[in-house]
């Protein structure tokens, strides 16, 4: 199964919560929103029903918004992309509509549920970014053996060294199709990728230049690079020794 089918399962799960959240916050709008009326007058009432209705439209414009940003992402093949614009915006608009609601006249001064939300949120957003800064940041790992070349970290694998055909240094990735199974952010691209030629790579690569090129006996092809190209040529050199 693709990734890209993967992820827009994914988007479309996040856009039916999204809608979800709205039909709950309907249900339960009193303990939601903290409105608590103590005076039921006109000029409560239409207050009440003008947050209400903001609520429900920036949650449904954000949604939309997740939708079409999430769709970018995949489109584009960008992850980071993709994560801060299904992550960010629902959150975002909440975080807005109350901001803006002023009702100190006919609130229990006590209630402290609307902070509660917006510090679960702001904790959310906080997790989810985290995961793509982690590996926006990494670089190669690798750790060398007499038998073998170990590649840690997201989609590590190991690769013995008398399972080598060849070895040679490349000055840029081939031109990627799609994605089998990767993750990719700017320059990082890791895991599985398709080329325009249909071929199959694993990539491992945390730059634009100065590519170890791999190919096995067994008809794997792999990519690495280093962030620093003078680690991808330390690194090679090595594998040029142990073979």
């Amino acid at each position: 199964m693709s990734s890209n089918f993967i992820l827009i399962i994914v988007l479309l799960l996040i856009v039916v919560i999204n809608f979800m959240i709205v039909l709950i916050i309907k249900k339960h709008i009193v303990k939601i929103s903290k409105y608590s009326l103590i005076r039921e007058d006109e000029r409560d009432l239409q207050v009440k029903l003008k947050w209400e209705s903001s609520l429900y439209r920036v949650i449904n414009i954000c949604n939309i918004v997740t939708l079409i940003g999430g769709l970018m992402g995949i489109y584009f093949s960008s992850m980071l992309l993709f994560s801060v614009l299904i992550a960010i915006p629902v959150p975002l608009g909440i975080m807005y509509v109350y901001s803006i609601n002023r009702r100190p006249d006919y609130v229990y001064p006590h209630n402290k549920k609307g902070y509660v939300v917006i510090f679960f949120v702001i904790c959310i957003l906080l997790i989810s970014m985290w995961g793509v800064y982690y590996q926006y940041r990494s670089d190669l790992v690798v750790s060398v053996s007499e038998t073998e070349l170990k590649i840690s970290g997201l989609y590590g694998t190991d690769i013995m060294y008398d399972d080598i055909q060849e070895v040679t240094l490349q000055n840029r990735l081939p031109h990627i199709k799609l994605r089998s199974n990767g993750f990719a952010v700017g320059n990082i691209r890791l895991g599985n990728f398709i080329t325009k030629d249909d071929v199959h790579v694993i990539l491992f690569a945390h730059s634009d230049s100065c590519f170890i090129r791999i190919v096995t006996k067994s008809d794997n092809i792999y990519y690495l690079s280093a962030k620093k190209p003078d680690e991808t040529i330390k690194i090679f050199r090595i594998i040029k020794k142990n073979m």
